[in-house]
């Protein structure tokens, strides 16, 4: 689906021709919302990070455990470290190793990503040579130049469905609210499916596969 049939689909649901009153630029903030909130619950935009990049997201230094990361990235699905997968933590785990601030840099084992904020466990103890890939789920591409990229083509009304409801929700009447619930409904029942394909995608990712499945 095109940008364009994007928004043509999005005016045919919520009943709303006059583009003057609704322009196009607002029909495309709720369709970003949408694609952001079917991002939100299914993990559809995976970006593959690494040191070899041109402008690298971290620099890796000795005896650092954490460094900051850009804000578009959600959550990791792994991170290679010298050619070994690191496991993920949490705060709940590192708890338990009082210590684990001031621990001794070694090879790291595991990883977390909290906020803005990716941290190594151990820190690195040696990273002169060393390499890494970071494989994410990250905020997806404004709607505006890559329109449904990444999602597959029979998902594409999904985050329509959403788009829709918030805008007749935010239009208020009766009327609205009713249609408003329909097209929740109607998201829900959609992104349980979308979810179920996107889960099963990122665990048959393999590490050689295109960094963006399109």
């Amino acid at each position: 689906m095109t940008e364009q049939e994007g928004i043509d689909k999005f005016r045919e649901l919520v009943n709303e021709k006059n583009t003057s009153v609704v322009t196009d630029a607002i029909v495309r903030t709720y369709i970003q919302s949408g694609l952001n909130r079917v991002n939100d619950i299914c993990g559809y935009w995976i970006e593959t990070f690494k040191n070899t990049d041109v402008s690298p997201i971290f620099t890796l230094v000795a005896g650092t455990a954490e460094y900051n990361l850009p804000s578009n990235i959600i959550a990791p699905i792994f991170f290679e470290f010298n050619g070994k997968l690191l496991s993920s933590t949490d705060f709940e785990i590192l708890r338990k190793d009082d210590m684990w601030v001031s621990k001794t840099p070694d090879v790291p084992h595991s990883m977390m990503i909290y906020g803005n904020k990716f941290l190594l466990h151990p820190a690195p103890k040696v990273v002169s040579g060393a390499t890494w890939t970071l494989r994410a789920v990250c905020t997806p591409p404004s709607f505006d130049t890559d329109a449904f990229s990444g999602l597959q083509s029979q998902h594409h009304e999904v985050p329509i469905y959403w788009a829709a409801a918030e805008f007749l929700s935010a239009h208020g009447r009766d009327a609205n609210f009713a249609r408003a619930e329909k097209f929740k409904e109607m998201f829900m029942l959609a992104v349980g499916n979308c979810r179920d394909y996107y889960d099963r995608r990122r665990t048959v990712f393999s590490r050689n596969e295109k960094e963006v499945e399109r």
